[in-house]
């Protein structure tokens, strides 16, 4: 599994940020879905640089996603999707780095029978990350104490 930073938008198609989303290392017809349903507006679908991705790690402009006639592409510019990169994590063996996301957090509070926001999900990071402590480390348990708290 690769994950991609995709731009969000508003129901203004606002531009707010970035959503990880997680795909197979060949990116199949599910995938671009789970990509193109995040774009505002109507995508025109099916740019081949987005097949290729994982392989190559070059970002994409989303305007490569939209005809250019289409009202309002303008405002699209200079946001990409791009592939969180972590091949170097082991590169010399003497390192390594756990990653949680928030899909984790919503996951669990899915399974601890709560429904929280992306927002409170990311609350649940930041605790985490600022809470840290090394001589226990995060579980599953750890997660869900964090939700308790918010």
């Amino acid at each position: 599994m690769k994950t991609l930073s995709v731009p969000t938008f508003d129901h203004e198609n606002k531009f707010t940020g970035y959503k990880k989303v997680k795909v197979k290392n060949k990116i199949d017809h599910a995938d671009e879905m789970k990509v193109l349903n995040l774009l505002p507006g109507f995508p025109q679908g099916y740019c081949p640089a987005l097949s290729k991705i994982t392989e190559t790690k070059e970002p994409i402009e989303i305007t490569r996603f939209y005809d250019v006639r289409q009202r309002g592409i303008k405002n699209l510019k200079n946001l990409f999707i791009t592939i969180e990169d972590r091949s170097n994590d082991d590169a010399d063996g003497n390192t390594i780095s756990i990653v949680w996301s928030i899909d984790d957090v919503m996951e669990q509070a899915k399974q601890d029978e709560k429904e929280i926001t992306e927002d409170q999900a990311r609350k649940v990071l930041k605790m985490m990350k600022d809470n840290h402590d090394c001589n226990y480390g995060i579980t599953w348990e750890t997660i869900s104490a964090y939700i308790d708290q918010i």
